[in-house]
């Protein structure tokens, strides 16, 4: 047979004690009291008071189960209001996510812009590299052609060559 395990001896539940209620107060007071105090506890001790109330051998049992669901009620309690102000936070986010969402869209139709705008770039480059590569061909074929066509060789006669002489004289 196993020893039996004390888990609260080595961990206890931390615990606020508030004291006793003031005496004076009427029944909606006490109430208001009452949940204040249960809202200010952690869960741990809220079950564990849950707990307490159920085994109290000084009531009926009918009691014990009716102040262990009062505590119980406060976990409830508690529980909703920390998913409710989960939720908001939830909501807060979805409305950030959706902004950012939109102006990702917005974005993302601008970098299309963009983007056209460097493809007709990049293709009027092209077509104006083509060109110049056409016309450096060209000049070379010319060139080329001209290099190679045979300078034709005249002999000047002695006629032709006073002739010339002559003209250029009469100009003078």
């Amino acid at each position: 047979m196993t020893q039996p395990i004390h888990l609260s001896k080595d961990n206890p539940i931390p615990r606020i004690e508030f004291g006793d209620l003031p005496p004076n107060l009427d029944k909606r007071e006490k109430a208001d009291e009452e949940t204040r105090r249960d809202l200010n506890k952690p869960y741990e001790q809220l079950l564990s008071d849950a707990h307490e109330e159920i085994f109290n051998p000084n009531r009926h049992v009918e009691y014990n189960i009716a102040h262990s669901n009062r505590r119980i009620a406060s976990i409830f309690a508690r529980a909703a209001m920390e998913m409710g102000a989960s939720a908001g936070q939830v909501i807060s986010l979805q409305k950030d996510i959706k902004s950012l969402t939109s102006e990702m869209h917005t974005l993302h139709h601008k970098v299309l812009g963009y983007t056209k705008c460097l493809v007709i770039l990049t293709g009027v480059l092209i077509a104006l590299t083509l060109w110049l590569i056409f016309l450096t061909y060209d000049l070379f074929v010319v060139a080329k052609s001209e290099i190679s066509k045979p300078i034709p060789i005249q002999r000047v006669s002695d006629t032709q060559q006073n002739q010339s002489s002559n003209t250029s004289q009469n100009g003078k």
